[in-house]
């Protein structure tokens, strides 16, 4: 089954898919309070399903961010990004096996 998700990221991120054609989670700019919460999942993870090459931590992503009539993340809510940066919603699909 393929599903829509989507993940909300600085705008030069984006530039970085368009680029390479592909994204992963950059560990340089994880909060350092958050880092071992990355590395419990990312074990988590792994223990599922082998983690794509060059990938080390996972991309949050949305299924469905405000409910089910409005599933996208809106960039105009606050808390996505500091006041005055600029970002993308990038939407993407992905195979679920059952």
């Amino acid at each position: 089954m393929l599903i829509k998700l989507w993940t909300v990221r600085p705008a030069g991120d984006f530039a970085i898919l368009q680029k390479q054609g592909v994204y992963t989670a950059d560990e340089r700019y994880v909060m350092p309070e958050r880092m071992e919460a990355y590395q419990w999942m990312s074990q988590r993870l792994a223990e599922k399903t082998p983690a794509p090459a060059g990938a080390r931590f996972p991309l949050w992503a949305w299924y469905h961010a405000h409910g089910s009539k409005r599933p996208k993340p809106d960039l105009r809510k606050r808390g996505h990004f500091q006041q005055g940066e600029k970002g993308v919603r990038i939407e993407f699909g992905a195979v679920l096996d059952n």
